[in-house]
């Protein structure tokens, strides 16, 4: 048999593709063409491919912008918790406001406020911000602190307006005599008068007369007048010393006056920052750290001063004038041997 005659059997026919590896259509078919991009309209075979060769895309929807599809906004992911956080802040936020207000206007039940219900200049404040009960709040806050060796306050002190048998003062500076000795009148100035009264007769002061004692109570009409310009809107202020021994009428003396210009710096810091928080006895206001202070800030301040009727009834002066520096320096009197009493 020739190798022409010896043929096979036609092989049967195989099933297609009984495991599943041969893709159901033509591998080639998928293959980019070449032109265009890959991922461009061109190659969408969708019904939607028209409309995107011809029209734009639109831009991505904000958050704020989404709608379902029923029309309704969506909401952001976990939005309802934000909103919930937000009003728990405002309410806390409120109610701190509240208790701020509360303390300013309450303070705690003492008379005073404290630095937390004030504005930090001074650990107290008054409580009341009536112009005619700030002052005389001040005096009796600041006269118990100033005290004597032996313990006892060294004078009581009236905080008020600068009136005298309820006729206002208007000031009148003298200048020295070697500046030309004139006259200037302090007029439409808001004013605020403190009296220093001791314990002997006609508010006169008792006991033994020193330099230390009589710099404590200009150390007393600083801080007083510190306290006046912070809490108030003064433009003055006067402090009378206790009436010198001997005086019978009580129209004349000597007088601290303070302008608010003068004490610039030092209401631009805290109290204290200028006095010393504990008031030095008079044994130990020598040594005190504000001496200095209170020396230079009380020597120009303080006059000698008269009053004196206007000629129209409802008026009256505060006349001051200067003291010599050999005045304010000059040592205290010897007790005479008739009475051992200071002259």
């Amino acid at each position: 048999m020739s190798t022409e005659d010896h043929h096979q059997p036609p092989a049967e026919p195989r099933p297609d593709d009984p495991a599943g590896s041969r893709p159901r259509h033509d591998p080639d078919s998928v293959l980019p063409s070449g032109k265009g991009p890959l991922l461009g309209p061109g190659n969408l075979t969708s019904p939607q491919a028209a409309a995107l060769r011809t029209e734009p895309a639109a831009p991505l929807p904000d958050a704020a912008e989404a709608t379902s599809d029923a029309g309704e906004p969506i909401a952001p992911p976990h939005v309802a918790r934000f909103q919930f956080l937000f009003g728990v802040l405002i309410a806390v936020g409120a109610a701190a406001v509240v208790l701020f207000v509360a303390s300013l206007l309450h303070g705690d039940g003492s008379g005073s406020t404290t630095t937390a219900a004030g504005d930090g200049w001074a650990a107290w404040a008054p409580t009341s911000k009536s112009s005619n009960s700030v002052p005389q709040q001040i005096a009796a806050h600041v006269a118990p602190r100033y005290r004597l060796d032996q313990g006892q306050q060294a004078v009581l002190v009236d905080g008020g307006p600068l009136t005298v048998a309820s006729l206002p003062l208007t000031v009148a500076v003298k200048a020295p005599a070697a500046q030309g000795g004139g006259i200037s009148l302090l007029e439409n100035k808001k004013s605020v008068l403190y009296r220093f009264c001791g314990l002997g007769d006609k508010c006169g002061l008792i006991g033994k007369r020193s330099i230390e004692r009589h710099l404590l109570l200009r150390r007393e009409a600083l801080e007083l007048a510190l306290y006046s310009f912070h809490y108030t809107d003064a433009d003055q202020v006067v402090v009378f010393m206790p009436p010198p021994a001997g005086s019978k009428t009580g129209q004349s003396g000597n007088a601290l006056f303070f302008q608010r210009g003068t004490l610039a710096r030092q209401l631009h810091q805290p109290l204290d920052s200028t006095l010393t928080d504990e008031v030095p006895r008079p044994s130990a206001i020598d040594r005190s750290a504000d001496r200095l202070i209170v020396e230079t800030q009380t020597r120009p301040a303080y006059f000698n001063f008269t009053l004196q009727q206007a000629n129209q009834d409802n008026r009256a002066y505060l006349v001051l004038a200067p003291l010599t520096a050999a005045q304010l320096t000059a040592p205290a009197p010897k007790p005479t041997p008739a009475t051992g009493k200071p002259a």
